[in-house]
């Protein structure tokens, strides 16, 4: 019979047991878990390959991934060691209902099934070895990387081996090497960068230096590409702080030359000239406010010259005869007018009207010229058109009966269907071969018959960019 203390012994025992067991089994639902969160993204249930899963085995048995969940190497424990594991790993499976979490469920089959029981061989240890030694050998590379002992041609090898050779590792430790690989390149470029733009920061305030301080950057673009975007940020917010140092410098210059300038006809082309070369110099920096800021100068010089001018430029307006004046017009008068300006709506409006003035004046004289070339062609029938004889062409209702009706009477220099079309070849052709089938009795008698078609050459037309042929 057991005593109150063996008994209260025994109860201490078994709780403690249980909570190491679950303490273990939560170890190795963790250990499992390492591939969904490695592959998050892995479609469970598809077929994969073998050596995939096996590249993923050998990974979660090697040394970093399975000795922090099970206090030793899978490679030194011994065989009674592993298969009291695997035990482990089954009776969790199954108390744990593992089976019901399809991740866990799929690593229990596909990879722990599988390749747990090879320890009965030394393949699949031999493997686990040799990944051990690559990590090793990468965490190395890894550490001299941190302490900056690796050159640029050591960096630009591993940036290499990381898509070949140890391509084979799990994806967060590539991902936390080439991340450190990013730092290191961008930090060693952002000190590059900062050395060399001293040089810019001297620069004279004069013209020419607006162009040294804008080829600092396309000059160093590779240096530029490997900083981060805070970094870049930076390095260019400084850049432009030193271009619109000197563009204030110059910028009082081309502000005394507005002054220069009165308000008469003659200056809008000297105010035009002012501010096209304005835009020209100054083209690749236009972005900048000192730059933005005398352009609005300019554009207001401009308004106030055409502001006096209004009566004379909406005369000069209503009496264009072209759209090639009109548009003349507003490129001369309208084209850098203050913004919202009223005198910028005015002649915009003013324009747009004498552009609808002039489009209907021609509609109305394309419709008298249809009128006049009609009334031509039935003078000319009436008087000294082809006499027909007997045989009439009736062309009522037809489609394209101008066509045919002067096919027929012999007038085809009145054709407006170009020649080398397909639409005139198609009804020409369809003409010739009615004619000759339903009139044969209608033609002259010095006919030459043609009996097979024959082709001297053809015209091919394709397509610009491809070459592919479109017709011939």
């Amino acid at each position: 019979m057991k005593t109150p203390l063996i008994r209260l012994f025994t109860v201490i025992s078994i709780l403690f047991t249980s909570f190491c067991f679950s303490q273990s089994c939560d170890d190795i639902g963790d250990w499992m878990n390492t591939i969904k969160s490695e592959y998050p993204n892995m479609r469970i249930g598809t077929a994969m390959p073998r050596g995939a899963v096996e590249n993923m085995a050998i990974n979660l048995y090697s040394d970093k991934f399975y000795k922090p969940y099970f206090g030793k190497s899978f490679v030194s424990s011994g065989q009674n060691g592993r298969t009291k594991t695997w035990r482990k790993i089954q009776t969790c499976y199954a108390k744990q209902n593992y089976n019901a979490e399809r991740y866990k469920a799929w690593v229990f089959q596909s990879i722990i099934y599988n390749y747990h029981i090879d320890f009965r061989s030394d393949a699949f240890t031999n493997k686990i070895a040799q990944r051990n030694q690559l990590r090793d050998e990468l965490d190395a590379k890894f550490t001299a990387l941190k302490r900056n002992a690796l050159d640029a041609a050591e960096m630009a090898a591993l940036k290499t081996d990381l898509s070949t050779k140890y391509a084979v590792l799990f994806p967060s430790e590539l991902d936390a090497l080439t991340n450190a690989l990013i730092e290191t390149e961008s930090n060693s470029a952002e000190s590059q960068l900062l050395s060399e733009f001293e040089s810019i920061k001297t620069l004279p305030l004069e013209y020419q230096s607006i162009e040294k301080a804008l080829d600092f950057k396309s000059q160093n673009a590779k240096l530029f590409n490997k900083l981060t975007k805070p970094q870049r940020d930076k390095l260019l917010s400084q850049l432009d702080t030193k271009i619109e140092e000197i563009l204030a410098q110059l910028m009082p210059k081309h502000l005394a030359e507005i002054n220069n300038i009165s308000s008469s006809a003659a200056d809008i082309s000297e105010i035009n000239t002012l501010i096209a070369d304005f835009k020209n110099k100054y083209k690749t920096v236009l972005k900048f406010d000192a730059v933005q800021s005398t352009l609005r100068a300019l554009q207001s010089k401009k308004t106030e010259i055409v502001s006096q001018l209004m009566s004379e430029i909406t005369a000069e307006i209503s009496n264009t005869k072209s759209h090639n004046e009109t548009l003349g017009l507003k490129q001369r008068y309208v084209t850098d007018l203050t913004l919202d300006s009223s005198i910028k709506k005015q002649l915009e409006a003013k324009i747009e009207q004498q552009r609808q003035v002039l489009f209907k004046e021609e509609a109305r004289l394309a419709k008298e010229d249809a009128l006049s070339q009609q009334q031509e062609r039935l003078d000319y029938l009436a008087t000294t058109g082809k006499a027909e004889g007997e045989m009439r062409f009736n062309t009522e209702n037809m489609y394209y009966a101008e066509f045919f009706d002067y096919l027929y009477r012999g007038h085809s220099e009145n054709l407006k269907i170009e020649r080398e079309s397909s639409e005139f070849l198609s009804m020409f052709n369809g003409y010739i071969n009615a004619f000759s089938t339903n009139c044969y009795d209608a033609l002259p008698e010095d006919k030459i018959e043609l009996m097979e078609l024959v082709c001297k050459g053809y015209t091919v037309t394709k397509e610009a960019l491809s070459g592919f042929e479109l017709y011939r």
